[in-house]
């Protein structure tokens, strides 16, 4: 479902590049009414996407708990699920190093144009064009690969993830071109990595637990997207993009660290436990 859902929004993107291209060339109504034009677009579409919201009705989960508890032992069972479960918190690890790597993502384009030389109407379009291929290509993988192994999916992905900041490293002294394939390795990788984490915790989690293990994780990982750009825009303009990308590149190298060596397959954690509670 995820992967068909990324596939068909990649291809809707895919047709609709050529009018960005043409809203931001030479012909277009000119900065900074041609950026203001993109995002009053953008803004409509997602405000209209919240009709088809009503349509989503909430599934059966886990049985309901005899007895609310109260916010005072709420929290401190937060922080146990944290302490005691390593999976669990190997996957939120994974994520924050991950929002970590994203950060640089708004400055590439900016990197190839301010620092490369391209132009607005070149890079815009022709760089998300290729990573929306490559988001197609990467979903169309992931209906494949992520039913049978998530967790090797994203090891994968985070080891694709990483030619992103090393293409624009190696483009800094080369030229743009090893940007392109960057932008298209990232494409394939980036567009499912963010669901697959959401994935291995739906997995990962008994019904009962699930609200509460997703609802954490989710928290936890906004404070720290929420944190990223700020992070990100200081580096980029006191040491510059190059330093940026390299701090990116080692965020994501971190991630596939704590993934090899942490994380495991839900189901395969799961059959261990029953085995040990048998014993």
């Amino acid at each position: 479902m995820f992967g068909i859902m990324t596939a068909s929004s990649g291809l809707i993107m895919l047709g609709i590049s050529p009018l960005i291209g043409v809203v931001l060339g030479s012909g277009g109504p000119g900065f900074p009414n041609n950026y203001a034009i993109l995002f009053a677009a953008a803004g409509v579409l997602f405000a209209l996407s919240i009709i088809p919201t009503t349509l989503i009705h909430e599934l059966p989960s886990g049985k309901a708990l005899e007895k609310i508890p109260s916010l005072g032992e709420f929290l401190p069972s937060l922080g146990r699920v944290l302490r005691t479960d390593q999976p669990f918190r190997a996957i939120i690890i994974t994520r924050m190093l991950t929002s970590l790597f994203a950060m640089a993502s708004p400055f590439y384009i900016g990197f190839a144009t301010v620092q490369l030389g391209l132009s607005s109407a070149v890079a815009v379009p022709t760089l998300l064009a290729l990573q929306t291929v490559g988001s197609v290509s990467g979903a169309l993988l992931y209906t494949w690969l992520g039913a049978k192994n998530n967790v090797l999916f994203i090891r994968l992905a985070l080891v694709g993830a990483a030619f992103l900041p090393i293409s624009a490293l190696i483009a800094s002294v080369v030229g743009p071109f090893p940007l392109y394939i960057g932008f298209l390795l990232s494409g394939i990788t980036l567009s499912n990595l963010f669901i697959s984490y959401q994935n291995w915790v739906i997995n990962y989690a008994s019904p009962e637990q699930r609200p509460i293990y997703a609802g954490l994780f989710n928290t936890i990982s906004a404070i720290v997207s929420l944190a990223a750009p700020f992070i990100a825009g200081t580096i980029a303009q006191n040491l510059g993009y190059e330093v940026l990308f390299f701090v990116a590149l080692v965020m994501v190298l971190c991630a596939l660290f704590v993934t090899l060596r942490y994380l495991r397959d839900p189901h395969a954690v799961q059959l261990a436990a029953g085995l040990a509670s048998a014993d």
